[in-house]
């Protein structure tokens, strides 16, 4: 992820974005907010958070797959299927997001948004 902010601060193109943003920590969603570069989440994800709660511990989740925190801190979401190592259905991924609670939850509407809407917007650019 540092790479990632070093590298996009110097060169831009309006179709960059970054995939896969499980695990960050503060100072990298605040930048990823400042710098809007649009970050795909796959919220089909959520349904790792109970051995990633293992692997990771408390300090480090709390910035993890936190797709609710991501949208507060002004980060500009799409979201993807990770398919197909994953389920394609965005359906299945807003129930899993929208299970989860704090900075994990996502709503099942903002899901459908940003497989619907967010996705068409960036891809009209």
């Amino acid at each position: 992820m540092d790479q990632f902010l070093r590298v996009i601060a110097r060169s831009r193109h309006p179709k960059d974005r970054l995939e896969h943003a499980q695990c960050l920590r503060p100072d990298q969603i605040e930048a990823l907010a400042e710098a809007q570069v649009p970050v795909c989440i796959q919220p089909i994800f959520s349904r790792e958070l109970p051995w990633a709660a293992r692997r990771l511990g408390p300090r480090r989740l709390a910035t993890s797959y936190a797709w609710g925190l991501l949208l507060e801190k002004g980060v500009r979401l799409l979201a993807g299927s990770d398919a197909p190592v994953d389920q394609v259905s965005p359906l299945a991924a807003a129930e899993a997001a929208a299970s989860q609670e704090g900075p994990h939850h996502l709503s099942r509407a903002q899901v459908l948004d940003l497989f619907g809407r967010a996705n068409r917007e960036f891809c009209d650019r």
